[in-house]
């Protein structure tokens, strides 16, 4: 259901560009999570199995919330704004700590992270979303 031409107008590009940022990782997370549900399997032993499940499980209910919650942020809503900051920041955190090992996955992992967190918090998007003030202002 696309926006209308007045809802298009209201809605600033920070808080579509944090949209777009939960949107990817929540693809992102669901799709390691069968990533690693397939190597299980390939492994074959049950230990391997039963813990490939539970980290798709984990992985698929953390897309799933990102998903909802890129949603949500691209129909101007602000309920999900504490869960999707939480989960850009963890983000930036693993592509920090994947910098040595896998420099092109690391840094789009920090850009990701990174830019969610300051398109959630840039000031139009506060305003869009009714919490223009910030704590302590």
């Amino acid at each position: 259901m696309a926006p209308g031409p007045e809802g298009a107008a209201r809605r600033p590009g920070s808080l579509t560009v944090a949209a777009l940022a939960s949107g990817v990782e929540g693809i992102g997370a669901f799709g390691y999570g069968v990533l690693i549900l397939v190597a299980d399997l390939r492994s074959g032993g049950p230990p391997s199995l039963t813990v490939g499940l539970a980290l798709t499980a984990v992985f698929a209910l953390i897309g799933a919330g990102l998903l909802v919650s890129a949603v949500a942020l691209a129909r101007g809503r602000r309920r999900p704004v504490a869960f999707a900051t939480v989960m850009h920041a963890i983000v930036a955190l693993l592509g920090l700590s994947s910098l040595r090992a896998a420099l092109p996955v690391g840094a789009a992992l920090v850009v990701l992270g990174g830019g969610g967190i300051a398109a959630l918090f840039a000031r139009s998007s506060r305003r869009a979303l009714g919490t223009a003030r910030l704590p302590g202002r």
